[in-house]
């Protein structure tokens, strides 16, 4: 992901929300793209134009991961809670498969593959 590409997606978005998390697909075609506001975008690197936005969360997201894959979305929230999401599918539908609730902020999601 270019310089040039991630200011165009920062400047496309309400200045309001406030993007707090991003992390890219392995196969570096997408830009995940989490919000203050809770709201989590996808955005399409080679077509340069969003997929999908979604309020995912009720707080500011933390952390977003992918599995190696790229098949599961994890994000957490400072509304303490940890969500698996179905990204196969680019989340266009952006169905969440599990809400694991915590009584604490998690700020740092790290996926590690099997051995």
């Amino acid at each position: 992901l270019d310089k040039t590409t991630l200011i165009r997606v920062v400047r496309a978005t309400p200045l309001f929300w406030s993007p707090s998390a991003f992390i890219v697909s392995r196969d570096e075609k997408y830009l995940y793209i989490g919000y203050a506001k809770g709201i989590i975008a996808v955005f399409d690197i080679q077509q340069q134009r969003f997929i999908v936005w979604f309020e995912a969360h009720k707080a500011r997201i933390k952390s977003l991961a992918l599995d190696p894959n790229d098949q599961w979305l994890l994000s957490s929230s400072l509304d303490d809670t940890t969500r698996i999401w179905v990204a196969g599918d680019r989340i266009i539908h952006h169905e969440c498969i599990r809400t694991l609730a915590t009584q604490f902020h998690v700020c740092s999601i790290l996926l590690v593959p099997p051995h």
